[in-house]
């Protein structure tokens, strides 16, 4: 057999070896089930309940009033010494979609961080 038959036959073993029946069932899943999540988001549009919009709120207000370092300061101190912490008051769903929306005014920039996180730790779940 020549070199370069065997370096072909030894590259198809290689590809049959790391394609699995389960490796693809979990990568279809996984698709569908970011186009479901997808498509859900999209169908909603801006009709959100209001606790959705509370720390986006908060952020864009001390973003407003004190800037944005002391607002990352306020919610990394409220997100520690809150007594009744509701999850508002952090710099992933209050700061920073106030910052965003400081910047570009739209309803939906929680939903938005919230959907990219989502589909961000399905992928890094499915890739791992």
């Amino acid at each position: 057999m020549s070199i370069q038959k065997e370096i072909w036959v030894k590259r198809e073993n290689e590809l049959l070896n790391w394609f699995s029946w389960e490796k693809l069932i979990l990568a279809l899943l996984a698709v569908l089930f970011l186009i479901n999540i997808i498509l859900l988001w999209k169908a909603r549009g801006e009709n959100v309940v209001g606790w959705e919009l509370i720390g986006p709120a908060e952020g864009a207000l001390n973003i407003y009033r004190d800037g944005l370092w002391e607002a990352i300061k306020q919610a990394w101190y409220n997100s520690r010494h809150y007594r009744y912490y509701g999850g508002i008051s952090s710099v992933l769903f209050s700061v920073l979609p106030g910052f965003f929306h400081v910047a570009w005014p739209w309803l939906m920039w929680g939903q938005l961080l919230t959907l990219l996180m989502t589909v961000t730790a399905i992928l890094l779940t499915a890739l791992l």
